[in-house]
């Protein structure tokens, strides 16, 4: 038996999220990232940002009780096929001596003292620099700046803290198999581009947070058509004749909602079978 579903599964905590993804694709939200390993030599949980992501993981559902007492028991199964086409990629779990995050900030360090030595400027003075601002900058200098920048994105310790509810609590990461989707922020219209990472400052922020959400709802949604649906899970059969007649009356965009009732299942009967 393979250790990894064949399928991407993303999980939510109530009904009304599960069917605002299957009409209007899911919307990236931000979520706090501990970037402390980036910054040596900041403790850990001492430098974090919000990144704009969604996420989704390939535990097999006979392995999921843990991650539904997280995450919720409604949930949507997609094909790794079509998670591929849309650049969804496997985080890279390290610990604190892993070859990873050092290569990461040797080349960081590389690349700050170059660009440094270019413009006579501290480290301190490079802080509040914006490269995009300087035409002076080699442009290939300039992308691989932005490439470094964009790599922590996908990784991630194998364990440390998390906002849950309001609450930090400590998590083991590396059991949830996370793959990620991180929206490009390269449209020509500066009012379309949500901002890839919000400062914890920002984030804190309910004003610019949400100002930020709004615009990964209206224009960074992930799409998915039906043929890349291969489950739809609730938590129980009495949610599911709930669920399938919601399915009726609110998911107007594929063609045959019968199709889609066709996938719904429980956590009851997949925890009975299993």
């Amino acid at each position: 038996m393979a250790l990894s579903a064949r399928t991407l599964f993303h999980y939510t905590e109530e009904q009304g999220f599960l069917i605002d993804a299957l009409q209007n694709g899911f919307a990236p939200r931000y979520c706090l990232e501990d970037f402390s390993y980036a910054y040596p030599p900041n403790p850990p949980g001492s430098v974090e940002i919000a990144l704009a992501m969604k996420c989704f993981c390939d535990i097999r559902l006979s392995q999921t009780q843990e991650h539904t007492a997280m995450y919720g028991e409604y949930v949507i199964g997609l094909t790794k096929e079509w998670a591929i086409r849309n650049e969804i990629t496997p985080v890279l779990y390290f610990h604190e001596t892993s070859l990873n995050p050092n290569l990461y900030i040797h080349v960081q360090t590389t690349l700050s003292e170059i660009v440094m030595g270019m413009l006579g400027k501290s480290m301190e003075e490079m802080a509040s620099t914006d490269l995009r601002s300087l035409p002076y900058i080699p442009s290939a200098l300039s992308n691989c700046i932005g490439i470094m920048h964009k790599m922590k994105y996908y990784m991630k310790q194998i364990d440390g803290y998390m906002l849950r509810g309001g609450e930090r609590m400590h998590k083991y990461f590396y059991d949830e198999k996370e793959w990620r989707y991180t929206p490009q922020t390269n449209r020509e219209s500066p009012e379309e581009n949500a901002r890839p990472e919000l400062f914890i400052e920002e984030f804190r922020d309910e004003v610019i947070k949400e100002q930020e959400h709004r615009r990964l709802r209206q224009y960074h949604r992930l799409l998915f058509d039906e043929t890349d649906i291969k489950y739809l899970i609730v938590p129980s059969a009495e949610k599911e004749i709930e669920f399938k007649q919601a399915l009726r009356d609110q998911v107007t965009r594929f063609g045959n909602i019968d199709n889609l009732i066709q996938k719904v299942r429980n956590f009851e009967d997949i925890r009975n079978d299993h």
